[in-house]
């Protein structure tokens, strides 16, 4: 309609989805708090190593959430417009750029899409040694004929699984930076700017 502007997002509902981002930054710096205490605090390495991999992977599932609110599925429905048109102010406020590290589609791939590549994965024979889970200081301590399920290598900020690699550091600061955008956003009345 003519002299009526259109929302990309309706100004007083803004604030719902800078609360929706801010669960989900808040759950990845959180993970990645604990993490490096983990890591910095002997003791509780040595109680549960492990723990290293679940938050790791922890971070890329929010980092794949968050992607779905920046960059939406190529959905063709009735309302596709809708969440295009989110998509486009979110990615405007928070200043994302096309090469941001939340677009690329292996953090999200991985998320949405890890139940039919572990099918995949495991419809194929493996030789040589299969460990669930590992943590190491270094890739160089994985070997080539050692499989291993899910891992986190300590020194390169590498989540592993399934034999692909997400380098979590890109990620977590990215998310960092959105988060302090949104609680700038959330003090100063809740709207996106």
């Amino acid at each position: 309609m003519k002299g009526q502007e259109i929302w990309k997002i309706w100004p007083p509902y803004e604030i719902f989805y800078i609360e929706s981002l801010l669960t989900k930054t808040k759950t990845a710096i959180s993970d990645y708090e604990l993490l490096d205490k983990v890591i910095t605090d002997q003791k509780l390495f040595e109680q549960n190593p492990d723990i290293l991999i679940d938050l790791a992977e922890n971070i890329i599932n929010q980092g794949a959430a968050i992607s779905r609110y920046l960059f939406p599925s190529r959905y063709k429905g009735p309302k596709s417009k809708i969440h295009k048109l989110r998509g486009e102010k979110l990615r405007e406020s928070l200043q994302i750029k096309q090469d941001n590290v939340l677009k690329h589609r292996y953090v999200r791939d991985y998320a949405e899409h890890f139940d039919e590549k572990l099918d995949i994965y495991l419809s194929k024979p493996i030789a040589g040694n299969f460990i669930p889970s590992r943590v190491v200081f270094n890739s160089n301590e994985l070997d080539e004929v050692t499989f291993v399920f899910r891992a986190y290598v300590i020194n390169e900020f590498k989540f592993i699984c399934l034999e692909k690699e997400i380098v979590i550091l890109p990620i977590i600061e990215e998310i960092y930076r959105i988060h302090n955008l949104l609680i700038d956003f959330k003090d100063n009345g809740g709207r996106l700017k």
